[in-house]
C-alpha cells in the first residue's frame, strides 16, 4: 500500500468523523473556537460548510484511496483546497489580529496537511518516472 493511499483513507475517515460531528452537533465549532451561534442561520451554515462540505470531500478523497486514476487528482485537490484554507487563515489572523489557539493550530495543520499532499503528489511522480 503507498504512502498516498495511506494519506487519503486516513484523512477521508477522519474528515468524514469530524464533519459528520459537526453536522448533527454544531455547537462543536462554539465550543472549539467560541463561534457564536447565536441564531439559526448560523447553526446552518455550520452544518452546511463543516458538515456538509467537508463530509463530501472527505468522501471523495476516501473513494479516491481505493481507486489508482483518482488518487492523483484528490492529491492536488487536497493542496488547492488547504492552500486556500491555509492562506485564508492566515490572512485572516493578520487582518484581525487573531491570536487563538484554534486559529493558529488551524492554519499549521491546513498548511502540514497541503505540504504532505505536495510532497506526495511529487513522490509519486518521481517513482513514475523511474520506474
Amino acid at each position: 500500500m503507498t504512502a498516498s493511499r495511506v494519506f487519503l483513507m486516513l484523512y477521508g475517515t477522519s474528515m468524514i468523523a469530524f464533519s459528520l460531528y459537526c453536522l448533527f452537533y454544531p455547537m462543536a465549532l462554539h465550543e472549539l473556537a467560541s463561534i457564536g451561534l447565536d441564531n439559526s442561520t448560523a447553526i446552518t451554515e455550520i452544518r452546511a460548510m463543516y458538515g456538509g462540505l467537508g463530509s463530501a470531500l472527505g468522501l471523495y478523497v476516501l473513494i479516491s484511496a481505493f481507486q489508482p486514476l483518482m488518487i492523483r487528482p484528490a492529491l492536488v485537490l487536497m493542496v488547492l483546497c488547504f492552500a486556500g484554507l491555509a492562506g485564508a487563515r492566515s490572512i485572516g489572523i493578520s487582518l484581525d489580529n487573531d491570536t487563538s489557539a484554534y486559529s493558529i493550530n488551524g492554519t499549521i495543520f491546513e498548511a502540514c496537511t497541503g505540504f504532505i499532499a505536495l510532497l506526495l503528489l511529487r513522490f509519486d511522480r518521481l517513482k513514475a518516472e523511474a520506474g
